[in-house]
């Protein structure tokens, strides 16, 4: 399953495609801690991008790191198509081709064509849509219905191809992306960093600059949004190059939204290089677990490790931990969109609380995490309540790690499952 895409499907279940293994699709059900086989897909993919829709239903695209550039069987014009979009149904265990969903107006000017479409930013949205925001300096609404289709959503503000930079969804409909390359690999990397903001499916995104950009150029890079909306970005190098570890950058960095874009602050030093095949997930009492890097057999960039960064809202100034809110109750714990939630917690805590899907992170790619900030609506002592979006797909379906916070200090989460 080497260089496969994955999606954590709408009930925690992880479906990994491609790679090594071409069109194969293995699910990981993690309730048994059990491996089965899946309907193939109907392309050879590797490197591709994949997404939860709003309906359950899996979106996929790009992927010509295997099975060859272009899409092996003939399309509906009877001409040669790319790695066009198809969807996998989890109920009826099949893959449909999508051939309205086309991967060329996301390419990339590479100079390796079966680059050209790796590791593509994609978000599902509302009403099965799913919105590309890069690596290609193009954007692109994809519809998922019938047969699908695609349609511009411009280009990002100052910006050229960013493959291998990042792209998170640090809060709802809003899209922070920051560095990568205009080649995949031995071109330089960018400080550059935009925020995408989207509303209705194919309606033109609002872009601005996040800040002046990241302290370091960073490509090969890993990222997770935080409960109070910032993002932790850690490692990366000056030139994509893979399984060498030159340029590489031991100070990591987050981005804190704000005013005049935000501003991005350095964080304390590592001591372990993180670049290619490394990985970053927070984890469920908001620290973000970090590891690996290399998998070149036995090269020296290889680090079988893992190491956890607590981020500055849980420490007091001498180091100690600060003291954090905490979650009673969650009810119910399965809902869908538009359900409230009721929430008791040991004493007083903030209006802004956090939902936070489980992420699944490739090369520096994490499609499944995402951040909506929810409004807490005081009632009895330590009783509160929120609402789930109403609109099916702005919370993504799936597992949730739920953050309440206490003048910026999350608590440990406690999971929401939000149903299709």
């Amino acid at each position: 399953m080497f260089c496969p895409g994955i999606s954590l499907d709408q009930n925690g279940k992880l479906v990994v495609t491609g790679g090594t293994d071409q069109s194969r699709t293995s699910i990981y059900n993690t309730s048994d801690d059990t491996w089965y086989k899946a309907a193939a897909m109907n392309i050879d993919r590797g490197y591709q991008a994949t997404s939860t829709l709003s309906d359950g239903r899996i979106f996929v695209i790009g992927g010509s790191f295997s099975g060859g550039v272009g899409g092996g069987s003939e399309g509906e014009t009877g001409t040669a198509r790319g790695k066009d979009g198809e969807v996998y149904d989890p109920v009826k265990n099949e893959w449909i081709r999508i051939f309205g969903a086309q991967v060329s107006p996301m390419l990339t000017n590479d100079d390796r064509n079966h680059r050209q479409d790796n590791h593509g930013w994609i978000f599902s949205w509302t009403n099965g849509s799913v919105f590309q925001a890069g690596p290609s300096k193009a954007m692109n609404w994809y519809g998922t219905s019938g047969n699908g289709t695609t349609n511009s959503a411009g280009s990002r503000t100052g910006d050229g191809d960013a493959m291998c930079g990042n792209a998170v969804m640090y809060d709802q409909g809003k899209i922070l992306t920051f560095g990568g390359s205009i080649w995949y690999e031995e071109k330089p990397a960018t400080t550059n960093a935009a925020i995408i903001m989207i509303d209705k499916p194919n309606q033109p995104p609002t872009v601005e600059k996040a800040g002046d950009g990241m302290n370091y150029k960073r490509t090969f890079h890993s990222s997770v949004v935080l409960p109070d909306g910032s993002v932790f970005v850690n490692g990366g190098q000056d030139v994509g190059l893979p399984f060498n570890e030159s340029g590489a950058h031991l100070t990591p960095e987050r981005f804190v939204p704000g005013e005049n874009g935000g501003k991005w602050i350095k964080q304390q030093k590592n001591s372990i290089v993180r670049v290619y095949h490394s990985l970053s997930l927070l984890l469920q009492d908001g620290t973000v677990f970090t590891g690996g890097g290399g998998l070149c057999g036995d090269c020296y960039a290889n680090h079988f490790d893992g190491q956890i960064y607590t981020p500055p809202y849980l420490l007091n100034e001498d180091g100690s931990p600060k003291t954090r809110p905490v979650i009673s109750t969650v009810s119910p714990s399965e809902v869908r969109p538009g359900d409230t939630v009721e929430v008791t917690t040991e004493g007083d805590v903030d209006e802004t609380a956090s939902i936070i899907r489980y992420g699944s992170a490739t090369h520096t790619v994490d499609t499944d995490q995402r951040r909506i900030s929810v409004k807490l609506q005081k009632g009895d002592t330590n009783k509160y309540k929120f609402q789930i979006p109403a609109e099916a797909g702005i919370a993504q379906p799936g597992y949730y790690m739920l953050f309440i916070l206490k003048d910026g200090v999350p608590s440990h989460s406690v999971n929401v499952r939000v149903a299709a």
